[in-house]
């Protein structure tokens, strides 16, 4: 049985690939009085489907073909996984810079749903609450970064036909990509509302 078991183990290695560090894994073995007849040709292994996470327990179909028969070895896998970490406290709504995060190795079966494994997924981004020192990142703690701020300089873009004007105007909302803001036209004063379609950069109609 031990040329089965480390066939097995190495089918679930290939599985796990990349998706876990310093990957664990072991057979259940079975019991000592376990009997097979001599398989005549190769034995065949599949890795059944339905375990999402790739830690965990698995199951391993072995098949001999002739004679036939199957059994069905059970594998456990622990192993860990990148995570994105505060360094210090996040205040709320505040932009997030590389400098608030750092990546550390936890078990992965303790990583927290939608936890992001990448600095630059969070970087830039805005935090939806305040978020405390040590704590992993998760997408749920993030909102899209302003492109435009209350108060500050835009450029108006105007389209008609092929043709484009641009003129300068003063934001009077924060927005993010594709909200409609209230600005101000710098030349004429008029309040008008347009689609923040780039940074520092709204469509008017």
């Amino acid at each position: 049985m031990e040329p089965i078991y480390a066939t097995a183990v190495e089918r679930v290695k290939q599985n796990v690939g990349q998706k876990l560090i310093n990957p664990k894994i072991s057979v259940h073995k079975l019991g000592r009085r376990t009997r097979l007849p001599r398989c005549t040709r190769p034995l065949e292994y599949a890795l059944l489907q339905g375990h999402r996470q790739p830690f965990g327990r698995m199951t391993v179909q072995v098949r001999c073909p002739n004679p036939r028969w199957k059994l069905f070895l059970t594998v456990t896998v622990s192993g860990q996984t990148p995570v994105v970490v505060s360094s210090h406290l996040i205040p709320r709504h505040t932009l997030i810079s590389t400098d608030a995060l750092r990546r550390q190795l936890v078990d992965a079966s303790r990583r927290p749903r939608g936890a992001l494994s990448r600095i630059a997924d969070a970087a830039g981004m805005r935090a939806a609450r305040a978020i405390p020192p040590e704590t992993v990142i998760t997408a749920r703690m993030l909102l899209p970064p302003y492109w435009v701020f209350e108060r500050k300089p835009v450029t108006l873009l105007t389209r008609i036909g092929a043709l484009e004007v641009r003129t300068r105007g003063i934001a009077l909302k924060n927005g993010v990509e594709g909200a409609q803001v209230p600005v101000r036209n710098a030349r004429s004063g008029k309040v008008v509302r347009g689609v923040v379609i780039a940074p520092n950069t709204v469509l008017v109609p």
